[in-house]
């Protein structure tokens, strides 16, 4: 919290402070009841916890009389959730399915259909595990469900699909998946360029503790591949015995060393650069390893202040150099001075990276020092105009005021009403009341997938005039509006800005 309010801080030293708490928003009640309807609320929360805690005990003749009380209160579905989660057997189906089919998508649906599937697995009722499922699903529901359509006669273009797709995972597998990856190998399906690949996935981010498994799988004359994944897996200082990777398969040796290298370079650059070099008399790497390759070695030798820094940032073309690389190159220029260098690289980039904000900035800095004031003071007028962190630099350099190019949302207060009373919105109001913030996320996300865009545009003034900022600022961000400025950046520490803005501006 410190962060943000000290982030706050410096924007409101940048800006004009009573700009963004001056500016409109949409005012009405964001209270979902009158003042009877809260004070009826407030004694039913009490009674939910009770409830829920006879419930989660067993305690059944108390639980039912609390439930009589609780009438129409949001949260009482998740009490049927409670009851349906330990009584939720062939008995009890019925309801079970009633309640899977009135909340399905919900935050409460998963939390009964895990559950149910479990047990339908485990009494093998493979026609209702097929009728109940749902995509996505866990990994080992959906393994399950594909035994259960082969037993049914699943078209088999489809279940290769589909088990392919599960096997291209870098972790290992539940025994549920086990079945069907026999299936699947049975109709001979599982090829070494498969095995392959989810090595790779295990080394690269995934398991590495899953290659030996795998390697097994593989063709005896590929398995030392997997040997040589795993070890620099383990210590990338490995890859600099090049004597262990004889030519037989070119193309996967270079991935293992290209990744090694990668790897290396930031724990022993010095290493790591004459590895490279012996490796590049006799590995044949493509042109994308090596770009991959010079990316990682320019900015781990650029964070390192290392002398052979500079000569990385070069070896990449300028339409291949990735947003770090061209930090640091900026970074050179700069350190150096080096104003026509600086210009000589932007007009070298492509269009619309030269259209982006910092280089548009950077240029008209370096038009400056260059001796083109006007072209330059163009630029800076442009940018000025834009609510950016480059825009208010350019700004500032011209003496201007920033522009907050504010635009509050427009809504109707019966669109907000609207939303406000929708069950999953209620559901979140409830949670947040109970100070259960994770369940209230997960019901108001919930809500924001069932709304459209200027549906979830209004959905953040409510959140924002309940107080809940953060769920408010990723509402608009969601929606892809960004011109709400003062819901995007809210003055719920307005006290401490201010004394803090008069304090150290």
């Amino acid at each position: 919290m410190k962060v943000f309010v000290q982030a706050l801080l410096i924007f409101s030293c940048m800006v004009s402070f009573t700009a963004v708490a001056d500016s409109d928003s949409v005012q009405f009640d964001s209270e979902p009841y009158s003042t009877e309807q809260a004070a009826i609320r407030g004694q039913q929360r009490a009674l939910f916890e009770k409830a829920e805690y006879a419930a989660k005990r067993g305690r059944m003749l108390e639980y039912q009389r609390l439930l009589q009380q609780l009438d129409d209160y949001p949260l009482t579905p998740y009490l049927e959730l409670i009851r349906l989660q330990r009584v939720g057997y062939l008995a009890n189906e019925d309801r079970v399915v009633a309640f899977l089919e009135q909340y399905q998508g919900s935050p409460l649906d998963w939390q009964l259909r895990g559950r149910w599937l479990d047990y339908l697995a485990k009494k093998d009722e493979g026609e209702r595990f097929l009728r109940d499922f749902r995509q996505p699903g866990s990994t080992e529901h959906q393994c399950l469900y594909l035994t259960y359509q082969h037993q049914q006669g699943i078209d088999a273009a489809t279940f290769n699909t589909a088990v392919k797709n599960l096997w291209l995972h870098g972790e290992s597998l539940p025994s549920e998946c086990d079945p069907v990856f026999a299936l699947w190998r049975e109709q001979q399906q599982l090829t070494p360029a498969l095995v392959w690949q989810r090595i790779q996935l295990a080394a690269e981010g995934g398991s590495h503790s899953l290659i030996p498994y795998l390697q097994g799988l593989l063709p005896e004359p590929q398995r030392y591949l997997a040997d040589r994944y795993y070890e620099v897996r383990r210590d990338p200082s490995q890859v600099s015995h090049l004597q262990r990777y004889p030519g037989q398969f070119p193309e996967q040796e270079a991935e293992i060393i290209t990744y090694a290298l990668r790897r290396l370079i930031w724990r022993d650059p010095d290493l790591a650069l004459e590895t490279f070099k012996q490796a590049a008399r006799k590995v044949a790497f493509s042109y994308e390893q090596r770009q991959r390759i010079y990316d990682a070695f320019a900015v781990a030798l650029s964070v390192e202040e290392h002398p052979q820094a500079l000569v990385w940032q070069q070896r990449i073309p300028p339409e291949n150099l990735s947003e770090r690389v061209l930090q640091w190159r900026l970074a050179e220029l700069l350190r150096q001075q080096d104003y026509a260098g600086l210009l000589q690289l932007i007009g070298r980039l492509p269009s619309t990276v030269q259209q982006g904000n910092i280089w548009r900035y950077w240029r008209a800095r370096a038009l400056e020092q260059e001796g083109d004031p006007l072209a330059a003071q163009g630029l800076f007028m442009d940018l000025a105009d834009e609510r950016h962190y480059y825009g208010f630099l350019a700004a500032a350099w011209l003496k201007q005021p920033v522009s907050l190019a504010q635009d509050p949302i427009q809504v109707a207060p019966t669109v907000l009403r609207k939303i406000v009373n929708m069950p999953a919105a209620q559901r979140a109001y409830e949670f947040l009341q109970l100070e259960r913030p994770v369940a209230a996320r997960r019901e108001w996300q919930y809500l924001l997938s069932q709304l459209s865009v200027s549906e979830q545009q209004a959905a953040a003034i409510v959140a924002n005039q309940w107080g809940w900022h953060d769920q408010a600022i990723f509402g608009l961000a969601q929606a892809g509006y960004y011109d709400a400025v003062k819901i995007r950046f809210p003055l719920a520490y307005y006290d401490d800005l201010r004394r803090g803005a008069e304090q150290g501006c």
